[in-house]
């Protein structure tokens, strides 16, 4: 399981300052990006290949309300297919006395060829990073 720490900006905050709902997608967005970049997967690297990974689904469950502070987003492939991932999110608190997390999704990525606008094979540097993430 990866763990990325994001910082809550002040812009992810409802007038209530919780965590308005869809900016849990965006924190679950922002951690799986950088945990792709690690191993060199960039919008701009896929793009250059006429691909895209585009969510096809999203199951959410919105636990407890979010504030202002850093959390971790843990990240697990869960499931893969010739051209999708599914990627379990959970937003947790940093302090690991409060485990309790706040948010998890099962976000559903496929890949994309830009041109044709359809569903493709998952380039081989995102097949490569899945067999070393779940391994």
């Amino acid at each position: 399981m990866k763990v990325v720490r994001i910082d809550i900006e002040f812009e992810d905050l409802d007038a209530g300052g919780v965590v308005h709902h869809p900016n849990y997608i965006k924190i679950c967005e922002r951690a799986r990006t950088r945990w792709f970049g690690e191993f060199g997967i960039t919008f701009s690297s896929l793009k250059n290949k006429e691909i895209a990974m585009v969510i096809s689904s999203i199951k959410a469950n919105y636990l407890r309300a979010l504030r202002h502070e850093p959390v971790h987003v843990r990240m697990k492939i869960i499931e893969k297919t010739e051209k999708s991932l599914t990627v379990l999110h959970e937003i947790s608190p940093i302090d690991t006395e409060k485990r309790t997390p706040f948010f998890s999704a099962e976000i559903t990525l496929v890949a994309a060829n830009i041109s044709l606008g359809r569903s493709c094979p998952l380039p081989e540097e995102i097949v490569q990073f899945i067999e070393s993430a779940i391994y």
